[in-house]
């Protein structure tokens, strides 16, 4: 999913009317993702020498940074803080050979070019690399130097390229090791898509969280306290039909379809086609499938949206495609609360078969997908976590 468009859905919850504050709530530490900074300081890099190119982005990545400091300790509230820093390390098997191939491809691979200048860095910017390593040791080296504001210690924790995991991921991951007392309401500055929706699934582990995003800070905590006009597992779940590293978009956010988008999630004026089934029947399917199930919400939601979404329901629907779809979504779930790496090894089932037509035509029928469901529960509980073991 486009971050742009996420936000834009994120921000229209809001209330009426009103852009993200520019002022955040207090905090007591601050979550950094570095990884994005990598990628601006590459794309804004000036010079082509490979030595000098590292040395740019080491100056541009500690410039963005300590703008950011500095504005994030003018408002500070505390006496002492943790700052956690954190890059991209090894991926798991389910993302990163499909990552690598997008951006290779991006980069000219397609065409049979070879990746030349900037191009060639882009995809191994993820992993132990030399380029993070570089940044990594500039910035420890900054931060001896830099002069805090209007607090008395910076406890600082970085997690760089040769730990695995992804930089955001790894974020959470820390803060909640670290001494309870020490994050309690944490400031997460991250570019990716992927920490809003980590942040409403981990959001009961801490008092308060905030998200620093394009001199805009999105209070995650009152967003579902105050202004979500629907259940949060609505919105949880139904991210996984918006698009990710791991399943194209189903469901594409626009500026002309995020108010129904809102406005579905909340799954009032649902009816299903009762027609086909006995009293008999409906009971049962009540028993088996709460209301709060995620096959559910998913089948309700897409039914709501069904009149915005053109595509076209098929004669048979491929069953493997189905389970392989609820596999990924309960790795998904996995990667997104668990607090430890790697998780059970699974290569991508999804995105190489992707088909809109069908996915969406099964999930909206809700016998149907569950048991795909079903099935797919199942096979996931047998999957080890490393197939050498």
């Amino acid at each position: 999913m486009g971050i742009t468009n996420f936000c834009m859905l994120i921000n229209k919850l809001h209330e009426p009317n009103q852009e993200p504050p520019t002022v955040p709530e207090p905090f007591d530490s601050i979550l950094y993702d570095v990884q994005s900074l990598l990628h601006v300081a590459l794309s804004t890099a000036l010079e082509t020498d490979e030595p000098k190119l590292f040395q740019e982005m080491c100056r541009v990545v500690w410039c963005k940074m300590v703008q950011n400091l500095n504005e994030f300790l003018s408002h500070a509230s505390v006496d002492h803080l943790t700052l956690v820093l954190s890059f991209d390390g090894e991926g798991v098997p389910m993302k990163w050979p499909t990552q690598r191939e997008r951006r290779t491809k991006k980069d000219g691979e397609q065409r049979n070019v070879s990746l030349q200048g900037k191009s060639k860095y882009r995809s191994v910017l993820f992993e132990t690399n030399i380029i993070a390593l570089k940044v990594q040791k500039y910035l420890g080296e900054c931060l001896k130097r830099y002069q805090f504001k209007k607090i008395e210690q910076l406890k600082v924790v970085v997690s760089g390229c040769n730990v695995p995991g992804e930089g955001e991921h790894k974020l959470f991951h820390i803060a909640e090791a670290l001494h309870p007392d020490q994050c309690r309401h944490p400031l997460v500055v991250s570019e990716d898509q992927d920490v809003f929706v980590l942040s409403f699934m981990r959001l009961h582990r801490y008092d308060t969280l905030q998200i620093y995003r394009y001199g805009k800070y999105y209070p995650v905590t009152r967003l579902v306290q105050e202004w979500l006009p629907y259940p949060l597992n609505h919105l949880e779940i139904c991210s996984f039909l918006f698009g990710n590293d791991f399943i194209p978009a189903l469901v594409t956010i626009s500026p002309n379809n995020y108010p129904t988008i809102n406005q579905c999630l909340a799954l009032e004026d649902f009816s299903e086609d009762s027609d086909s089934l006995t009293e008999e029947e409906e009971d049962d399917e009540k028993k088996t499938l709460p209301a709060t199930h995620p096959v559910s919400i998913m089948a309700r939601f897409i039914q709501n949206m069904s009149s915005c979404l053109r595509y076209q329901s098929p004669t048979h629907l491929n069953a493997a495609l189905v389970e392989s779809f609820w596999i990924t979504f309960l790795w998904l779930q996995d990667y997104y609360t668990r607090s430890s790496f790697p998780q059970k090894y699974l290569e991508n089932p999804v995105y190489d078969q992707f088909d809109r037509n069908q996915l969406l035509t099964a999930l909206s029928t809700p016998r149907y997908s569950w048991a795909c469901y079903q099935r797919a529960e199942t096979i996931y509980q047998q999957i080890i976590r490393d197939p050498s073991t």
